[in-house]
């Protein structure tokens, strides 16, 4: 069997095929058929000659914290990523790599609660309510990336909003609350264009735009 066919072979039976300096690494070799990984065994040299040479682990962590000081970034965010995080970044380019460990970092801080940096734009999502978005987010998704933290339970950052501009405001009659809005669901009252932080408010254009926006 020619190397290109036992490579296929491997990738087929749903194994990860990689070089790591002069080592064939084989992700999912626990179900491959025996005959075929000693077949892969007896052509390592060959395999290792058709993978593209890819740097080792330990300079692929080098590059990753040196990108996190670069970028400002936790240097934690880099030391705690096991190996299996790290398949296939090495063929990542530093600007790929840079992105990456930016929607990581994302990723920690709304797992902590934290608004992730730039994210400065009010938006409504039909899951969560009003939320903090990307500058250049629709005013309305039908989901959004707090959609997972409120699902596990998570603290979701509200933007601050104006009784104005929500759905729910109800004008009242009385003289004695005069600029006062009451609330549908109930809320406590406050003047129209009074901000504040409400997880009920919902934009008055409910049929504004839904498709997913362009993030940086």
């Amino acid at each position: 069997m020619s190397t290109p066919a036992i490579l296929n072979e491997l990738i087929r039976a749903g194994a990860t095929v990689r070089r790591d300096g002069d080592k064939v690494k084989i992700k999912g070799a626990d179900v491959i058929p025996v005959e075929l990984l000693e077949r892969a065994r007896a052509e390592r040299a060959a395999i290792l000659a058709a993978l593209p040479d890819t740097p080792t682990t330990t300079e692929l962590r080098r590059r990753l914290a040196d990108l996190c000081r670069r970028e400002g970034l936790p240097d934690r965010l880099a030391a705690t990523l096991i190996d299996a995080d790290l398949v296939g970044c090495e063929l990542l380019s530093d600007e790929g790599l840079r992105r990456w460990l930016h929607v990581l970092d994302e990723n920690r801080r709304m797992r902590q609660g934290l608004t992730p940096p730039g994210w400065t734009q009010a938006s409504y999502c039909r899951r969560c309510g009003p939320v903090l978005l990307w500058q250049g987010a629709p005013p309305v998704v039908l989901g959004c990336p707090w959609c997972h933290m409120r699902r596990i339970g998570g603290h979701l950052p509200r933007p601050a909003v104006t009784c104005a501009t929500c759905a729910h405001q109800q004008r009242r009659a009385d003289t004695s609350t005069a600029g006062m809005h009451g609330c549908a669901k109930g809320n406590a009252l406050h003047h129209a264009h009074q901000q504040h932080v409400c997880a009920d408010w919902a934009p008055v254009l409910s049929t504004a735009n839904n498709s997913a926006g362009a993030r940086p």
